[in-house]
């Protein structure tokens, strides 16, 4: 509900936003004291260390709030190391888990409600090591502990504890900034400005940006949740399709972009932790389930039917960003 109302108001151009505005504005003033408060404590008065890995630190992250596909872009980079000779890891805050110790390394045994649905995606994805915890210098030095050669933040753009030497922005290219005005006024964690500073940036989704990056998500396979059945796209039927992600209609698209009739579509806030009586009742004879794999993670526990299937995507982004950031990597000296 509470998202709903911000989306209407960051998004869409209602009455609503003028309404809000006096009282938005007022407390999005106070957000931008306080963060340039903040980064000056830490990059002027140098009130606060920061923290320098003896590894390359790249950090995926965003403007604004919602999903703009960091994970994805993540997923990418991971393999993309990989592929070129490195021993990379990944450190996430984990949002939405609790453990009772940190940093928690990702293991097949782990629940989203320890770690969080993110770093269990990335860690299926990619098979590398994945560190949890809010301190996130914790996390890389757990990596480093574990032989990792270079590390990557999933978020973390306006995280100062630790030094960044490589930042990569994501931007949702439908979206993108929304009205452009900081929290809770806009969508905005940081002035857009921002976004000349940072090394690579990418768009999820098309853009006419020539001096930047597209990433596409092309669906690959369907999975049964269950029993890993794999089934054709034209073979699902009686589909109803559900989302608790930062952008729902984005998944929504993706399915009806492969022929996929939707019956019914529902939506959850982002990171929304599943219960079984969320799915009582929503599916009758014959009807199939249709989630994302960051859903998925969430509801393979409670899963107790042969009828719920994940939708995989892969993220494809230009060689040239791939060039851009292996070259930028080869130039650090660390």
């Amino acid at each position: 509900m509470i998202e709903r109302f911000f989306n209407k108001i960051w998004y869409k151009q209602t009455i609503l936003f003028y309404i809000c505005f006096p009282i938005l504005a007022f407390f999005s003033f106070i957000y931008f004291l306080v963060t340039k408060l903040r980064y000056h404590l830490y990059f002027t008065f140098k009130f606060f260390k920061i923290y320098k890995a003896k590894a390359p630190v790249i950090v995926i992250g965003n403007l604004s709030t919602g999903g703009n596909g960091k994970t994805p872009v993540v997923i990418w980079l991971v393999n993309l190391l990989k592929k070129n000779g490195y021993k990379p890891g990944v450190i996430s805050r984990g949002y939405g888990g609790h453990s009772q110790n940190y940093p928690v390394l990702v293991d097949d045994s782990m629940l989203p409600n320890e770690t969080g649905d993110e770093p269990i995606e990335i860690f299926n994805r990619t098979g590398c090591k994945v560190s949890v915890s809010p301190d996130r210098v914790q996390s890389i030095k757990q990596l480093l502990d574990c032989g990792c050669d270079i590390i990557i933040s999933d978020d973390g753009l306006q995280h100062y504890k630790f030094h960044h030497d490589i930042e990569v922005l994501v931007i949702d290219a439908k979206r993108r900034f929304g009205n452009e005005y900081l929290l809770p006024l806009g969508p905005l964690r940081e002035n857009i400005s921002k976004s000349k500073s940072v090394d690579l940036v990418v768009y999820n989704g098309q853009t006419n940006d020539e001096y930047n990056f597209s990433m596409d998500l092309v669906p690959s396979e369907i999975v049964n949740i269950k029993t890993r059945k794999k089934i054709d796209f034209k073979n699902l039927h009686n589909v109803i399709a559900i989302a608790a992600i930062g952008n729902p209609e984005r998944f929504f698209d993706t399915v009806e972009g492969i022929g996929i009739d939707i019956l019914k579509k529902v939506s959850y806030p982002d990171h929304y932790k599943f219960s079984k009586n969320d799915f009582k009742g929503l599916l009758e004879k014959n009807q199939n389930l249709l989630m994302t794999e960051k859903d998925a993670v969430k509801c393979k526990h409670i899963c107790n039917s042969d009828n719920w299937w994940s939708l995989k995507v892969d993220p494809i982004l230009d060689v040239r960003a791939e060039q851009k950031i292996l070259e930028r990597i080869e130039g650090l000296k660390i």
